[in-house]
């Protein structure tokens, strides 16, 4: 049967949710407080890490269950979204083992690296124990990502609003209404509230029975490197000599080599 869905919020999670859904049949509406591109949410920028080694086999699932999504979504929307540079994963050899187990009971490949044939293949990066590198990886354009997702989800029949703030979403019977700032009443029979780093704000107040959330800025750093495209996604994990308790993670952009810490604040 299909429904009429309310998607609030048009980055990355609204708009994959609105592609899936419309895909699905559904009548689907998306509400986006900001402009096409704008970089007041968690999903703008040149680059995000794609990989599939993960010490959660469930992850490593999510990942290969995507891996073609973004591939349908390169042909339904027409722009290139995921380039595959490969992966490098560096830290104590247990964490290895650990990635390397998952991915092979996953059917994917997965090669280990001496110090040297790191520093031989990629003279940017440097590995005091062993590393493990794995070729079904490597980055996603974020903004590209946004505007292909709306606009396939568009293409399937969704529309797609720009300058609309919700302000309250209540129940109403089997439904809901969602109301802008406008004083527009929107009634829906499901509402995806996608709002992200915005959810402990505005949407304490429109969403209830939110459980307490806590936003960090994670501050990443790009360095200008002249073959940046040609990096792979990397992880350093915590220990072999590393203290920080989520590890550093990089990959090439069009910014550059963009390096950070996991989860810093």
């Amino acid at each position: 049967m299909a429904l009429d869905v309310l998607v609030v919020g048009g980055g990355l999670m609204g708009a994959s949710a609105a592609w899936r859904l419309s895909a699905r049949g559904h009548r689907v509406t998306v509400l986006e407080r900001f402009g096409p591109g704008h970089d007041r949410g968690s999903s703008h920028g040149t680059s995000r890490i794609f990989r599939l080694a993960y010490a959660e086999p469930s992850y490593t699932e999510l990942a290969l269950r995507a891996l073609p999504l973004w591939r349908r979504l390169e042909e339904e929307s027409g722009r290139p979204v995921l380039t595959l540079t490969g992966a490098v994963d560096h830290g104590p050899p247990e964490v290895l083992e650990r990635l390397a187990d998952v991915l092979a009971g996953a059917g994917r490949p997965g090669r280990r690296l001496s110090p040297g044939e790191v520093a031989e293949r990629w003279p940017g990066l440097r590995a005091d124990t062993a590393a493990l590198y794995h070729p079904d990886a490597g980055r996603v354009h974020a903004d590209d990502a946004v505007a292909a997702l709306l606009d396939a989800a568009g293409r399937r029949g969704a529309e797609v609003r720009h300058g609309v703030r919700v302000t309250e979403i209540r129940r109403a019977g089997g439904g809901a209404t969602v109301v802008t700032d406008t004083d527009e009443a929107l009634v829906a029979d499901a509402v995806v509230v996608a709002v992200g780093g915005w959810a402990p704000g505005p949407a304490a107040d429109v969403v209830s029975g939110l459980p307490p959330l806590r936003v960090t800025q994670e501050q990443p750093v790009h360095f200008p490197v002249p073959d940046a495209l040609e990096w792979p996604s990397f992880i350093h994990h915590p220990g072999a000599g590393l203290r920080l308790p989520g590890g550093v993670y990089g990959l090439g952009s069009v910014d550059g080599v963009k390096i950070g810490l996991h989860g810093a604040g």
